[in-house]
């Protein structure tokens, strides 16, 4: 929810889109659990939903990613070649995150984690690994332990060791039964020791 970021981002945000867009703003929030977030244009007024489920940077990048919907309409009009999540869409929303790096509403850990996100902006609201590991230390993607090492998953006691990682995802076996499994590369874990 808005209530969950630093002071004066949200305020920061909405006057900057509104610096970038000629339409009339609206922002609101809907409680739907299958909900994440709209950017929906009628006439001149364009109405921003998000989940009120996301707090955080998670709400941080939900309302910029709609938001940049707005300011790619707004440059490059309605052609059928500019696709929602296409290169347009992606260099918008990569700028428009960006003029919020650097005034102090994060941490530099967390800066760089959304500078590294904003290499590749995803189109869903998976966060990137790197945010992830700032939010939860101590906690790395799958993907990212070394071969032969212990760990386990945060909902599981179970220790497992990794085998082998393929382009997504990464092959793991109980240690305790010798069971395999396959786990995304940016599955949290807590390595053991």
């Amino acid at each position: 929810m808005a209530s969950t970021l630093p002071a004066g981002l949200y305020d920061d945000i909405v006057t900057t889109a509104e610096n970038l867009v000629p339409y009339i703003m609206t922002y609101s929030e809907c409680n739907a659990k299958s909900f994440v977030g709209q950017c929906r244009l009628k006439g001149i007024t364009c109405n921003i939903r998000v989940s009120s489920e996301y707090t955080g940077i998670q709400y941080f990048l939900t309302l910029t990613h709609e938001i940049a919907h707005a300011i790619t309409w707004s440059k490059y009009g309605f052609d059928k070649k500019i696709k929602p999540h296409g290169t347009e869409w992606k260099y918008e929303y990569r700028s428009f995150v960006l003029r919020f790096m650097g005034k102090g509403y994060f941490s530099v850990d967390l800066e760089h984690a959304i500078n590294v996100h904003m290499l590749k902006p995803r189109f869903d609201t998976k966060l990137h690994s790197e945010i992830k590991k700032v939010l939860n230390p101590g906690q790395i993607p799958v993907g990212e332990v070394s071969y032969d090492c212990k760990f386990r998953f945060l909902n599981s006691e179970q220790v497992y060791r990794k085998l082998d990682k393929q382009y997504s995802t990464v092959t793991v076996m109980t240690v305790e039964n010798h069971t395999l499994y396959t786990a995304h590369k940016d599955t949290m874990v807590v390595r053991v020791f």
